[in-house]
């Protein structure tokens, strides 16, 4: 990385910060680009250089985080649901210590409303789709299914939040396994009886 990147990936970085930090205290919508770039000691005129506006900084800045996610559970790029053996209670497990390593950018992210949370939701959601793709004959279309997943983990999410985290990753892991991961794949696979572990 030369040293213009490293400026680029640190200005989004510090933008990013800012607006995490402003988001907690005053609320998404109250925050202003003014003081994004005031908090991150950036030049106003250098943030359109990066973002049009706010929105685009907190998707940026989302985008990041659920690829960091994904790089973090068992889960290659290439995988596909059929052929491949992942852990749902492991992956659980990562996704939810991430969260707990994350916790502010996840509150910010389940508050920001429909105008960021829906191309996230979209974009997530289309990632799972292609994941699921190649599921011989679903009984159930496969958008339904990936819109089911991720707005399931993501309320169970919100849910861990707002109670002050009351169960350990571990056991949110666990859980969402056995209400969300593996019930979906039974159902996918027109299961009628008990599935086997993933």
């Amino acid at each position: 990385m030369n040293e213009a990147d490293r400026r680029v990936k640190r200005t989004r970085r510090l933008l990013g910060q800012a607006l995490v930090e402003l988001t907690l205290e005053e609320g998404y919508e109250a925050v202003t680009i003014q003081e994004i770039t005031d908090r991150a000691d950036i030049g106003y005129r250098t943030y359109f250089r990066h973002y049009t506006d706010k929105d685009a900084l907190l998707e940026d800045v989302l985008e990041e985080m659920l690829a960091e996610v994904r790089q973090l559970m068992i889960l290659p790029s290439t995988a596909t649901f059929v052929g491949f053996e992942p852990a749902p209670e492991e992956n659980g497990r990562i996704l939810f210590q991430h969260v707990q390593e994350n916790s502010d950018l996840y509150r910010v992210f389940l508050s920001s409303g429909p105008l960021v949370m829906g191309p996230i939701m979209g974009s997530t959601c289309r990632k799972a789709h292609g994941f699921f793709d190649a599921v011989p004959d679903s009984p159930i279309p496969l958008e339904i299914v990936a819109n089911h997943l991720i707005g399931s983990l993501f309320v169970l999410i919100r849910w861990w939040l707002e109670n002050d985290k009351p169960y350990s990753p571990q056991q949110m892991g666990e859980y969402a396994a056995k209400l969300i991961m593996l019930p979906t794949r039974q159902a996918i696979l027109g299961r009628t009886t008990e599935p086997s572990p993933f």
